[in-house]
């Protein structure tokens, strides 16, 4: 109000109104005694309101000390408080109050049963006490129910109280009753909220980072269950892909992006912390994150990112590969076989500059053109001549050319060499190798195609596709479903030409039981379509390609995941349809297959969020 001046209205037992009545009030009533009120907070059953000159004055319940008068007497009309110093800020939690002095420094008072005035005590107070370490430096302060944030010198965050939902964000349940700091934070700290048992802030670039709680989705971590048991025990980023992705990686139940701006970014299922956010519930178990969510610590650097049945990996900048996720198999390379949640080097891997991800094992190409490696070799997946299991990487054996790019199926993985050459190797029940047999190979092995040049390859559940030079799409490999595309559903073991696209290709994905290609300029997919994965809009299997519908932009990148589907514009936009019973398509839903494509991460708009009245 222009005259500084206060009203409230709503419940009024305790005085928590300011009015002097105990009564509920329907209409707005003047909070008597305050004029120039610059700034108020409201609590469980009290309020304060900060006026200009740095004074302070509450009022309302105050049973354990909240209103800082020195008693535990409830007031029906403001009263001032003894803050040590003038106050520039305030912030009022559920039964604790704080504020922040001029110099810096950060007091509080009230209720401490969680530790949360944070002066090294869980005695409630009735006159304001400093907060341990918080004697100067501080820019900003925050009170949720029973936890308490400052945001101290050198853009520190630091939390402290009651953690049982992970609302501290150190990566723990345990009460804090002194400052601690929140882990994970990048970039500067605009603004802060708390709530009753999470907590939200916004970051610099508008990024909106939340932890803690995650009933009704308070959290936006696209879990909108109440009454659940999970926490996200640290800051994760509530938001789509930060920007456009020049990488995308599907497999069955989660998916991961790689972006322009070097960053790693997964969604879907996080049962064993296979999206990398570190984001978990309280008895252990991954949270599974219906939008993007970036990889913790892989936030620049990142060339290639890929995701494998329950495990991910990512290339960086500098030669080395990092693994999260399951690791029964040793597929994270790390000696153990202990699940990660967030990423771990892998062991023996150097001068990566491209990864791929199957069934429990993973592949990287390097810069000199040589591929290693390992994980799970029940089928010679790993080009070893051995039937080992690696918990570290190994090099692949006998390829006699440089290879330019590699792409791994369920449990077969083929490469690409620079000669226009096709090896593939591992499990070959179905013909996936293209050699012309069933025989499983545990060294890479030449497709039989009389030597017809390569372009691209990409290898799908149990079936592979390539693209000629010449712009041909083939395919071998299992075919129950029409995902070879040569109007049959006969399985074959040495590659076939797809119907209608013998020229013109310029890009070409296999997904668990279905493919898509690129001609001049449009988007053709074949094969099962139970989820809607062949993007027709139908459930109709497809032996044949169809033209996907409402794809908005021209395709230039396709990445086909077990039974969804993503394609990369050339506006930049990433784009999903299929499958989404677990958010794999990253829209901020689940459980809803899409019939046509959306946008991936559009589920919360951080350029709205926070906007109004903040600085």
């Amino acid at each position: 109000m222009q005259t500084g001046g206060v009203k409230c209205w709503g419940e009024s037992d305790n005085g928590r109104l300011g009015t002097g009545q105990t009564s509920d009030q329907p209409v707005p009533g003047d909070v008597l005694g305050l004029a120039g009120a610059i700034a108020i907070g409201a609590g469980e059953e009290h309020g304060c309101a900060l006026i200009s000159g740095g004074q302070m004055k509450c009022w309302g319940r105050n049973n354990a000390g909240q209103i800082g008068d020195g008693t535990t007497t409830t007031r029906t009309t403001p009263v001032a408080v003894t803050v040590s110093g003038s106050v520039s800020a305030i912030a009022v939690g559920g039964y604790h109050t704080c504020a922040l002095t001029s110099t810096g420094g950060m007091q509080c008072w009230g209720r401490n049963s969680s530790g949360q005035l944070g002066d090294g005590t869980n005695s409630s107070r009735s006159l304001p006490v400093a907060v341990d370490g918080l004697a100067s430096g501080v820019t900003r302060i925050a009170a949720g129910g029973d936890h308490t944030c400052a945001l101290a010198a050198g853009q520190v965050l630091k939390c402290w109280g009651e953690n049982g939902s992970g609302q501290v964000g150190d990566g723990t349940t345990a009460d804090f009753n002194r400052p601690t700091n929140v882990s994970g934070m990048n970039g500067a700290i605009v603004e802060m909220s708390l709530g009753d048992n999470n907590s939200c802030v916004r970051s610099s670039y508008n990024r909106i980072l939340c932890w803690g709680n995650t009933d009704y989705g308070k959290s936006g971590n696209g879990n909108t269950i109440h009454w659940n048991l999970e926490a996200i025990l640290r800051p994760w980023i509530v938001s789509g892909l930060t920007s456009a992705p020049v990488r995308l990686a599907l497999r069955r139940n989660t998916s991961c992006a790689a972006t322009e701006a070097g960053g790693a970014m997964c969604w879907g299922v996080n049962d064993y912390g296979q999206v990398g956010n570190g984001a978990q519930t309280t008895s252990g178990g991954g949270i599974d994150s219906s939008g993007a969510s970036d990889v913790y610590g892989l936030e620049s650097g990142v060339l290639d990112v890929a995701a494998g049945e329950q495990h991910a990996c990512a290339a960086k900048a500098d030669g080395t590969v990092w693994c999260w996720g399951r690791n029964n198999y040793h597929q994270l390379a790390d000696g153990t076989t202990i699940a990660r949640n967030t990423p771990v080097p892998v062991l023996g891997a150097s001068d990566a500059v491209a990864v791929t991800a199957g069934l429990s094992f993973t592949c990287a190409l390097t810069s000199a053109g040589a591929v290693m490696c390992w994980g799970r070799n029940d089928s010679g997946q790993l080009g070893d001549g051995s039937l080992e299991d690696r918990d570290h990487a190994v090099a692949v054996v006998g390829l006699d050319h440089a290879v330019v790019s590699i792409s791994a199926g369920e449990r077969h993985i083929c490469a690409l060499l620079d000669d226009g050459g096709v090896k593939c190797w591992g499990r070959n029940f179905r013909g996936q190798v293209g050699d012309g047999s069933t025989t499983d190979r545990y060294l890479p092995t030449a497709i039989d195609d009389s030597g017809t040049p390569y372009a691209a390859i990409s290898a799908g559940g149990e079936h592979t596709c390539g693209m000629t030079t010449a712009g041909a799409a083939k395919c071998w490999g299992y075919n129950p479903y029409g995902e070879l595309g040569d109007g049959t559903q006969v399985q074959r073991t040495a590659p076939v030409s797809v119907d209608g696209l013998a020229s013109g290709v310029t890009a070409i994905g296999a997904g668990g039981y279905h493919s898509c290609a690129v001609k001049d300029g449009l988007l053709k997919c074949w094969g099962h379509n139970n989820n809607y994965q062949v993007g027709d809009g139908t459930l109709a299997t497809r032996i044949l390609p169809v033209d996907v519908v409402g794809l908005g932009g021209t395709v230039v990148a396709i990445a086909l995941g077990y039974d969804g589907s993503c394609v990369r514009l050339a506006d930049g936009r990433a784009r999903c349809w299929g499958s989404d019973y677990s958010g794999q398509l990253g829209d901020g839903s689940i459980g809803n297959n899409m019939t046509a494509p959306v946008d991936i991460g559009r589920w919360f708009r951080t350029d709205v969020i926070f906007r109004d009245g903040f600085d």
